[in-house]
């Protein structure tokens, strides 16, 4: 039985995020850091894209959503349009990155 988050695939191209988890059965305490944290140390999972939302008013969670590797926080409630604006942007990002450089301009000499 796996003790984490379950495992990603090539599919995923995008993780939201939330900081507040449910109590685990087992007894692991998880929050969205230590998730994000674990996603980072998976080689397939590294540069997938990670914003986060919460609920929460403590001021620290901005600054570790950022230095953990988030995109992008989002405080609750959210605005469906500013989500939606940032994931565009997030996965237009991503495939161009994944896309590569642009091919070099045909010469007409």
């Amino acid at each position: 039985m796996s003790t984490g988050p379950a495992s990603t695939s090539a599919k995923t191209i995008l993780i939201l995020l939330d900081v507040s988890f449910p109590s685990d059965p087992t007894g692991v305490p998880w929050d969205g850091f230590r998730v994000m944290q674990w996603f980072r140390r998976l080689e397939t999972a590294q540069k997938i894209p990670i914003i986060i939302i919460t609920g929460s008013d403590d001021p620290q969670f901005k600054e570790r959503a950022v230095t953990g590797g988030a995109v992008a926080f989002f405080h609750k409630p959210i605005d469906n349009d500013d989500l939606l604006k940032v994931v565009k942007n997030t996965l237009s990002a991503a495939d161009a990155a994944l896309a590569g450089p642009p091919p070099p301009a045909a010469s007409n000499s």
